[in-house]
């Protein structure tokens, strides 16, 4: 889904790429199940995979640049309609992730959020009928 277009350049660095925005987006169904990874993209990148119509919606979405406030976009959230979002990051992290208003969009979806910031690493496990969340720290919640 993204990038649209490929880097091209010598070596791994390119001055003035966006690498958060160029991140590789992936969505992965297992059954009638399905996760969205869409990397460190922000704003203008998940308005260009909403507007590129691919189908977005999602079971679970690995929230977008870990929480920030840059990303997860009312129009996003709305083409992936998550029931769950997992978030990853650090407790107290210098980034303060993730954004209070991030977490706001996605209670106002009505999705469950996992952090791990809270739970530690967090393991899902995809079955036939069954999405089971497995937690380093907590017990399992789902």
């Amino acid at each position: 889904m993204n990038p649209a277009k490929s880097a091209s350049g010598k070596g791994l660095h390119f001055p003035n790429f966006d690498y958060n925005n160029n991140g590789i987006v992936m969505k992965i169904t297992f059954g009638n199940k399905s996760i969205l990874l869409p990397a460190d993209i922000s704003e203008s990148a998940e308005a260009e995979v909403v507007a590129s119509g691919t189908d977005l919606k999602a079971d679970i979405l690995m929230a977008p640049h870990h929480g920030s406030d840059t990303s997860s976009t009312t129009l996003f959230l709305k083409a992936v309609r998550p029931g769950i979002v997992v978030i990853s990051c650090g407790p107290d992290n210098v980034f303060g992730f993730p954004s209070q208003d991030v977490l706001d969009r996605y209670v106002k979806m009505d999705a469950k959020v996992l952090r791990t910031d809270k739970t530690g690493a967090i393991k899902s496990e995809q079955g036939v009928r069954k999405t089971a969340f497995r937690f380093a720290f907590s017990p399992d919640i789902c």
